[in-house]
């Protein structure tokens, strides 16, 4: 039988960043029809490599065929008029647009005679349409800004689905989706292959890779050291072509719990209501439930970014006001993790130095005067302790998502909290960095210290968890004991 058409070829692309050479004569063929799993650490050089597919980037050497015919793209236009589409990790969405403006931007529709007029409601129509297709309930009315990040990140997908692309590249698409809602993208993809669609898939999810992909390469600093068959492949031999190194995976022993340290009765807020739950210390709770189920609205209430309308929070045994601050949880030994670690846990373009000891300024100068040898002492102490190990000098946005995860993790070392929220920890993580924070997790916790975690990662949430509180619209639908935490288990209360 005769092997599909390339849709997509790149040969010897060479690329430099400056005197940093990141991609290093790379060859990649996608067919039409099948997914391509593209693997490899932070910074090996995937995005790098799928933006100068697309048009975002230029390269130094090398040739880039699209269905046969060479082409040297020299903008993101180009690139879909040709039928290519990014889904990027970094996320493209204007904020302060609508759900269908996002979904027709560059191809907005008019009104038949009317070339100036745009015809919303049939905008809105189809966008609808394309959404529910895809599985998904979401109002094309609202505000992108008002959505979570996984809400965002359907959006994306459904831009590209609109755009006809048949070359779709699909950068970390599940990061913030739980299961259901990855099988539901898993049935989009099915049906996108159905219709000869070539899809490019970046995950550091290696589980979502032998169900969806068909062929994997895996770079490795800039190089291809591995592509095959994904049906001949291994997840030990993928690992070990990523890092040059043999990898184990962390299991949570049971936890030693001591006495309650974070406790939360009858929460209410906007995108939540009468939530109850509570950590111990030594012990790592997690937070599950499908997009919207309000997850990261409660845990932004407790720690005081968004204010509760209703309820009790109690730290450490005292309780707090209701509309308390985040500096007020500080202070009380509360620290946060957001989802979104480079807007929301780092400051960009302040060296790694400072985001560490930024929260814990009044802590270690309590005078008010800053000295630079403490700063650095107390930087590279709590860096180490978060097994940071690059330069203190550099800025956070040079860093990858593992690296990021540390700093922000050492920053609220630095302020000696005793509980701590982490909000989708391992997202956006290559598999060998997850295993590090897992391991600092575990660390934190045989401290003493008392974990809440927020995750849509199933296999994550059952390898981490002490017990599970599932959400479903806006509430906390059901405990699970550590006995008790099994798949079924959870998917059956989150619906």
């Amino acid at each position: 039988m005769e092997s599909p058409q390339a849709v997509l070829e790149m040969k010897g692309i060479r690329k430099h960043f400056s005197e940093n050479l990141v991609l290093k004569d790379v060859d990649f063929t996608l067919r039409a029809g099948e997914v391509h799993a593209l693997l490899g650490a932070n910074g090996a050089g995937k995005s790098t490599l799928m933006k100068i597919a697309c048009g975002v980037l230029p390269y130094d050497r090398g040739q880039v065929y699209v269905r046969g015919k060479q082409v040297q793209f020299r903008s993101v236009t180009e690139a879909r008029n040709a039928g290519l589409a990014m889904i990027h990790q970094e996320l493209s969405l204007l904020k302060n647009r609508c759900v269908y403006e996002n979904i027709f931007m560059g191809r907005e529709l008019t009104k038949p005679g009317f070339p100036g007029l745009l015809d919303e409601k049939k905008m809105i129509e189809i966008s609808r349409k394309i959404l529910g297709e895809m599985g998904y309930e979401l109002d094309p009315q609202r505000k992108t800004a008002d959505l979570s990040v996984a809400w965002q990140q359907i959006v994306e997908i459904a831009k590209a689905v609109w755009k006809k692309a048949d070359i779709i590249i699909m950068d970390e698409p599940t990061s913030s989706l739980t299961k259901q809602e990855t099988s539901q993208l898993f049935q989009l993809i099915g049906r996108l292959k159905g219709e000869g669609c070539g899809i490019v898939y970046i995950s550091h999810k290696i589980e979502e890779l032998f169900q969806i992909a068909d062929r994997i390469t895996v770079l490795n600093q800039g190089k291809v050291c591995l592509e095959k068959e994904m049906s001949q492949v291994s997840k030990e031999e993928l690992l070990y072509a990523m890092t040059g190194k043999h990898i184990y995976e962390t299991r949570r022993e049971k936890a030693r719990t001591g006495e309650g340290i974070l406790r939360v009765e009858g929460l209410g807020g906007k995108g939540f209501h009468n939530c109850s739950l509570s950590v111990r210390k030594g012990e790592i709770v997690s937070i599950t439930g499908i997009v919207g189920a309000g997850r990261s609205e409660l845990v932004s209430s407790i720690f005081g970014i968004n204010k509760a309308s209703e309820g009790k929070i109690f730290l450490l045994g005292e309780e707090v006001p209701l509309r308390h601050s985040p500096s007020y949880s500080i202070k009380k030994k509360l620290g946060l993790l957001p989802e979104d670690r480079k807007k929301q846990g780092l400051i960009m373009g302040m060296s790694v130095e400072r985001n560490i000891v930024q929260a814990a300024l009044n802590l270690l100068f309590p005078r008010g005067f800053i000295s630079a040898s403490a700063v650095s002492e107390q930087a590279g102490k709590y860096g180490r302790q978060a097994l940071y190990q690059q330069e203190m000098e550099k800025l956070p946005e040079k860093l990858s998502g593992g690296n990021q995860q540390k700093v922000v993790l050492a920053k609220w070392l630095c302020t000696n909290c005793q509980i701590l929220i982490f909000d989708e920890p391992t997202k956006g993580i290559d598999a060998a960095a997850r295993e590090e924070i897992y391991r600092l997790m575990e660390e934190l916790a045989r401290q003493g210290k008392g974990i809440l975690m927020v995750s849509s990662d199933q296999r994550e949430v059952l390898q981490m968890s002490d017990r599970v509180y599932v959400m479903k619209q806006g509430t906390i639908s059901r405990e699970l004991k550590r006995e008790e935490i099994t798949e079924e288990k959870i998917i059956s209360a989150e619906f």
